[in-house]
């Protein structure tokens, strides 16, 4: 079987919707988000790019978009990666509503 390479990656993202439900492709919704090249604008394009986060299993992002003040806010980056990231392995995500 043979796996995805780096263009192949980049082409999936034109195409795959986004996993928020905007019907928009990944790449021209969450994705630029994910990858560093914008900002949500508003508080509804950040809790779908964190939902989109859960299901892409993002969670250095999760951790990124995270306020200090938020008590679940953990100053260990490593073990709170881990735990984000075992959370998004055990989360089914069915749809943003």
């Amino acid at each position: 079987m043979r796996t995805l390479d780096a263009k192949d990656h980049l082409r999936l993202n034109r195409v795959l919707p986004c996993p928020c439900d905007t019907g928009l492709a990944y790449d021209a919704c969450c994705g630029p988000y994910h990858v560093g090249q914008a900002l949500p604008t508003d508080a509804l394009a950040l809790m779908r790019s964190r939902y989109s986060a859960v299901a892409r299993q993002l969670p250095a992002y999760l951790v990124q978009t995270t306020h200090r003040k938020n008590p679940s806010y953990d100053p260990n980056v490593k073990r709170w990666v881990a735990s984000w990231q075992q959370y998004c392995q055990q989360t089914t995500c069915q749809g943003l509503t």
